[in-house]
């Protein structure tokens, strides 16, 4: 069923009998999906009976009903399950999209959020952001779930699952009680409604739609060791060793960044960690597996072979004129690897053997937002250069930069070489890079389960990786 109102053309599609597509376009050019999250085929009940008619259409769970504008979704007793508020509207490059509010309507899910699980009153904003300052209500966080529950106890249940990987925002309540709002910074919005007889049933259809979690290594499921750097391998063989001294289960320990040579991402640190087959090995022999983190930050150096090779391939991210975009990272100066591109993800995957072969057990992608600190002193020179590329004047990068938001910064390019600011990628940035990670294992360790951690992420990043909540604090 396809309805055109004040410009905005939508298009509403059953694809089993409890669940419904939504397409919404400001009649633009249609920019290029980054990556499709949502698999209906693997859902497992077929549609099976489709009734047609002027102003709508049913399945054997639903009626779609559209009137002045407006959509209407039923159960087939006639109950609202779903419905407009008003009509979508298009305005300040963003999509709007308000539907009714029912008396006792609550609104679960939408992945890392703080707050309370209910999250009726809430406003939130999903845009993958590493941000420092870690107190109760700062939004938004490392991970992006587009995804949210809405319960009526006794009454009715259903769920939105925004497949658009652009910025996007929630309005549940802040602003009215008659009212919920999502918006999505793009011309073009796709959404799926989901209805199900209780909150398992819709969670299992969600599942079915973006894929499952595979079954983890058992030793992920016990206790695993980690914090901010072990300087030394006799560092690490000593916690190990107090560990069993005082008979704490530890399965697992974690590498952060100074196993590295400089910060290198794939390199080990001759003078620090240098036998780490041997470490590996001595801490196998205790029942301890070996975690490393991996960051896509690949410093600028000529000579070190991630970035000569990444840079034969000229597979960073780049600037509005084609140059590198450089961060400043752990390492100093980094270009970052630009996942939309399968040849890059080829590259990455690639870099992985030597960390297998050398005994490691997991991968950590950490800093993966990407997460770009501004360090002391650096700020001008990023300015600088951002003013070279007579892109943006120096007010407009320093509030970018103030704020955490590089989307308007660098570019990326896809497998067909369209150019894709880097807004519209960043949510799916570490989704790319996990799955680049995860076919390292396919690769290199098909015989046993893969075990990746990730800081962040997008929908269907359980396909691939377990995610952790990210720096934080305790609060009481």
């Amino acid at each position: 069923m396809k309805k055109q109102y004040d410009g905005l053309g939508t298009e509403v599609k059953a694809i089993s009998p409890s669940v419904i597509k939504i397409s919404i376009s400001a009649g633009r050019e249609v920019e290029p999906r980054i990556i499709r999250v949502v698999n209906p085929d693997n859902l497992e009940e077929a549609l099976t009976v489709l009734t047609e008619w002027k102003d709508g259409f049913s399945t054997s769970q639903l009626n779609i009903l559209w009137k002045d504008g407006l959509l209407f979704i039923q159960t087939k007793d006639g109950n609202t399950l779903c419905e407009d508020y008003i009509p979508p509207t298009f305005s300040d490059g963003k999509i709007h999209i308000r539907k009714s509010m029912m008396p006792g309507e609550h609104f679960f899910g939408f992945g890392e959020k703080m707050g309370f699980l209910n999250k009726r009153g809430m406003k939130m904003k999903m845009y993958n952001k590493d941000n420092p300052i870690h107190l109760p209500d700062i939004d938004p966080l490392y991970l992006s779930i587009p995804f949210f529950i809405s319960v009526i106890p006794s009454e009715r249940t259903y769920g939105i699952l925004i497949e658009n990987t652009e910025p996007c925002g929630f309005d549940m309540g802040y602003s009215s009680e008659e009212w919920y709002e999502f918006w999505v910074q793009a011309p073009r919005v796709e959404y799926w409604i989901i209805y199900g007889k209780s909150v398992e049933d819709v969670v299992k259809k969600m599942n079915q739609l973006t894929g499952k979690i595979e079954l983890p290594p058992a030793w992920a499921l016990g206790y695993q060791q980690s914090r901010w750097s072990y300087s030394s391998q006799d560092e690490v063989l000593n916690v190990a060793k107090k560990m069993r001294e005082k008979e704490i289960p530890c399965d697992a320990i974690y590498l952060d960044i100074d196993y590295m040579d400089g910060y290198k991402v794939f390199t080990w640190d001759k003078g620090r960690f240098p036998e780490p087959k041997k470490l590996i090995s001595t801490l196998k022999e205790m029942g301890i597996k070996v975690v490393t983190i991996v960051d896509p930050g690949v410093k600028e150096e000529s000579g070190y072979f991630v970035y000569e090779k990444l840079k034969d391939i000229d597979g960073a991210c780049k600037k509005k004129n084609g140059e590198d975009f450089v961060g400043y990272v752990w390492p100093g100066r980094c270009v970052f690897p630009d996942f939309l591109r399968s040849d890059v993800r080829e590259f990455w995957t690639e870099l992985h053997k030597g960390l297998f072969e050398t005994g490691v057990a997991g991968i950590w992608n950490d800093m993966n937002e990407p997460s770009i600190p501004w360090l002391d002193g650096l700020e001008d020179e990023i300015l600088e250069s951002l003013k070279k590329d007579s892109f943006m004047d120096k007010l407009e990068a320093k509030r970018a930069l103030d704020q955490g938001d590089f989307g308007t910064l660098f570019f990326h390019r896809d497998d067909k070489g369209n150019v894709i600011p880097h807004r519209r990628v960043r949510n799916a940035y570490a989704l790319l890079e996990a799955m680049a990670t995860r076919e390292a294992f396919k690769r290199y360790c098909p015989d046993r389960r893969s075990f990746i951690l990730t800081r962040a992420g997008f929908t269907g990043i359980q396909r691939y990786a377990a995610v952790w909540t990210g720096d934080n604090s305790s609060w009481w």
